[in-house]
């Protein structure tokens, strides 16, 4: 009696576990390596944060060769431009 009570618990055991490697079904592993989680981050969050840019700011942008040629690419309020125009995707 005691060992085929022992038995059965043992199969019991042994096919739950069996059962339970597979239950998520079919999964390739490229689909969770780090490049692929990492692009899909990055674009989620790009999506939201994505702003609007007022007409100003893409006016100030398309002004941005005349005014790094006035007032020369080292000036510092030109490289602030310029960083705030990549950021918006306004310059590439």
């Amino acid at each position: 009696m005691r060992n085929s009570l022992m038995l059965s618990s043992a199969a019991a055991l042994m096919t739950s576990a069996a059962g339970a490697q597979d239950y998520t079904g079919n999964v390739d592993p490229s689909a969770y390596s780090l490049p692929t989680v990492m692009h899909s981050a990055i674009d989620a969050r790009a999506k939201t944060r994505k702003q609007k840019v007022s007409p100003k700011a893409a006016a100030v942008c398309a002004d941005l060769p005349k005014t790094r040629a006035r007032l020369g690419a080292a000036d510092p309020r030109v490289r602030e431009i310029d960083r705030r125009c990549r950021q918006a995707g306004l310059v590439r």
